[in-house]
């Protein structure tokens, strides 16, 4: 009899489970929905009492948009990352830490205060955002307890291939394909799995690249370091489905500075010539071979297509003028912000996370979450340290979690805590205990 580990158990219970939702959601049986979300519901909490709870998360994150009873109803994802946060204050007795406490009363009173100014009413988004501003940081006590960033990466990476692969083939039935947005223009087609948006979905591929970046930097032994490669060469299928401009310019980035790694890291001469060579090799394959051939023709034109920098950012860098506009204008914006309300400058979003954190929160706000960050970092990593070469790790890590922010507004999205979350865990797993120093 074969002895299945919890960590595959688990991996192979979301994988069904995805599975199962998707063959639910393609028959369009509303009880067979009902139970598949029902089952959903229970694998989380069950893993939030465990202490598996974020890479169940981070598995489904790709799948959020499918999560719903029906088009346009709620997403379960959001009741499952609220019901953990639930669950971990349960067991945390009800106790927050001070300086969560702290900072996050500080927001809270920002933003109503703002709110009352401009009558702006308090909707759903925004109760949520302050209850996991107050409740989030409970879920970094999973870390090292359970589970460590390698299993993290693993399960989102599975999630983003599952998803994208899945939808490629379902969008031909009419229940699914409605949760399937497919962008064709001139000879341009853009995919992004179930997410809806090709940027944001392409978000989670670079967020998964640098993890698995990261894990080709330990030393590991020949074989796994092979499968990391295939998983990064998979991904980069995914990413480059999105034909976005945004990820080829950070997958170029993050390239780069693997191969920068490799070359000043510690460590036997075998390691850093077989990372340079694995990254050669993807490069070769991608650009030789014919499952990638029609995918780099399609970047190829979209490169091609721009005269400026407009064109380049597609119309992204005059709305982010529009908007240094506004805060060079308006002072209670620049202050104080919009209170997190839904609105939009001129009808459009900023499109750049920064800019929105100063239309929502101003430069008070923006104070009170950049404390609020500080810590939660301080309480995860004050008895920890970072060796000195692993900073090109740390920059991998800050390009793909945090680059995609300077292009897409994720504010008002689930990613906003779960990558912070994310990049955290990828901090802790590089550093060590000070004592052992």
């Amino acid at each position: 009899m074969v002895k299945v580990s919890r960590d595959s158990l688990l991996l192979i219970l979301c994988v069904a489970e995805a599975l199962s939702l998707c063959t639910a959601q393609v028959i369009g049986n509303s009880a067979f929905i009902m139970f598949c979300l029902g089952a959903f519901m229970l694998l989380v909490g069950y893993a939030a009492f465990k202490g598996y709870a974020a890479p169940v998360l981070m598995f489904f994150l790709p799948w959020s948009t499918i999560l719903k009873i029906s088009q346009g109803s709620l997403s379960f994802f959001t009741f499952a990352l609220l019901m953990v946060c639930g669950i971990y204050w349960l067991k945390e007795r009800f106790l927050i830490h001070r300086y969560y406490i702290l900072f996050s009363a500080g927001a809270l009173l920002l933003t109503v205060f703002s709110k009352l100014l401009s009558a702006y009413s308090f909707d759903n988004s925004y109760l949520m955002f302050m209850a996991l501003l107050f409740l989030f940081p409970l879920l970094m006590k999973e870390i090292d307890r359970n589970y460590d960033f390698r299993y993290l990466t693993v399960l989102l990476s599975v999630g983003i291939i599952v998803a994208a692969l899945t939808a490629q083939y379902l969008v031909i039935y009419p229940n699914i394909a409605k949760y399937i947005d497919v962008y064709s223009f001139r000879d341009i087609t853009r995919l992004s799995g179930y997410y809806g948006d090709p940027n944001f979905y392409s978000a989670h591929i670079t967020a998964a690249l640098a993890g698995v970046m990261m894990l080709l930097m330990k030393k590991t032994e020949a074989k796994e370091r092979v499968w990391l490669i295939l998983l990064a060469v998979v991904l980069v299928y995914c990413g480059l489905l999105s034909a976005s401009k945004a990820f080829v310019l950070l997958l170029v980035c993050l390239a780069f500075l693997l191969v920068m790694q490799a070359l000043f890291m510690r460590g036997k001469m075998s390691l850093k010539l077989s990372v340079i060579l694995g990254v050669v090799f993807a490069i070769v394959f991608l650009l030789t071979s014919e499952l990638f051939s029609d995918l780099i023709s399609v970047i190829q034109i979209r490169f091609g297509d721009f005269t400026n920098l407009s064109d380049l950012t597609t119309g992204r860098s005059e709305i982010w003028e529009s908007y240094a506009q506004l805060f060079s204008e308006d002072a209670k914006t620049l202050l104080i912000g919009q209170g997190f309300t839904n609105v939009k400058h001129t009808g459009w979003g900023s499109h750049n996370t920064v800019l929105q954190l100063v239309y929502q929160f101003g430069i008070v706000g923006i104070g009170l979450l950049v404390g609020w960050f500080v810590s939660y970092y301080r309480t995860t990593f004050s008895s920890r340290r970072l060796e000195a070469q692993s900073w090109i790790c740390v920059v991998i890590l800050l390009v793909g979690v945090l680059g995609p922010w300077m292009s897409i507004d994720i504010l008002f999205f689930d990613e906003f805590f779960l990558m912070q979350f994310y990049l955290l865990a990828g901090l802790y797993w590089m550093t060590a205990p000070k004592e052992a120093s």
